[in-house]
């Protein structure tokens, strides 16, 4: 095709842990086989520390996802999945409205307080 150029997708999980990688597995096949059957895929293990989690520099994708791992409100995110409480390090990030700036899909599992 002309002018078609396939997707540089970059897939943020969370590393050294079985479901951040079942989560990653899952999220490329959805993607691969429901929006963007010629995307390319990175994948960029995130882990847990104290400070700043995220390097704004490695959302570098045309598109980005995180997908079992903290929020981030970075508008280089365009897809976030997430089904732990712990997701939002404050009570602000958990009221944000939906979806945030820049992101097609967000998904929480429910949970209560």
């Amino acid at each position: 095709m002309e002018g078609f150029r396939p997707c540089g997708f970059r897939v943020f999980y969370h590393d050294k842990c079985f479901d951040g990688a079942c989560s990653a597995s899952l999220f490329t096949r959805f993607h691969r086989e429901c929006v963007a059957t010629g995307a390319s895929y990175e994948y960029h293990g995130l882990v847990h520390r104290a400070g700043a989690l995220f390097d704004e520099s490695d959302f570098t994708g045309d598109e980005n996802a995180i997908v079992d791992f903290k929020y981030s409100a970075s508008p280089k995110i365009t897809w976030w999945f997430d089904h732990h409480l712990s997701a939002f390090l404050t009570l602000k990030t958990m009221s944000i409205s939906w979806p945030a700036s820049g992101t097609q899909t967000v998904a929480v599992a429910s949970f209560s307080m």
